[in-house]
């Protein structure tokens, strides 16, 4: 692999998408394998939430492995190449659903 090449790689959050219909992310990148964390469906009246993506170029598919963790917020991928590369796709902060939260750093 050329040292001046480089890989554009897409981290998305809050798509929304179940399983079902990813497919649309998948024609809107089709030279990328898109490794997809599935939105959560509620309740049958609600939109799907969170689900993330990531999309790795279709030249260095080979080398990417999902090492997710279980929770819903994080994504994980591991590109095996010369140095391993971990990529983190995470959904933060969370909404604390109050009208007058305090976002200064504590």
């Amino acid at each position: 692999m050329d040292s001046k090449e480089y890989y554009p790689i897409v981290c998305n959050q809050e798509n929304f998408l179940l399983k079902g219909n990813s497919y649309k992310v998948s024609q809107c990148l089709p030279n990328a394998r898109v490794i997809f964390k599935q939105a959560i469906k509620e309740s049958l009246d609600g939109r799907p939430k969170n689900g993330m993506f990531v999309a790795i170029p279709i030249e260095i598919k080979e080398l990417a492995r999902d090492v997710s963790p279980h929770h819903w917020r994080v994504q994980a991928i591991v590109l095996s190449m010369a140095r391993n590369i971990l990529i983190i796709n995470s959904y933060f902060p969370t909404d604390h659903k109050v009208k007058d939260f305090d976002t200064t750093d504590h």
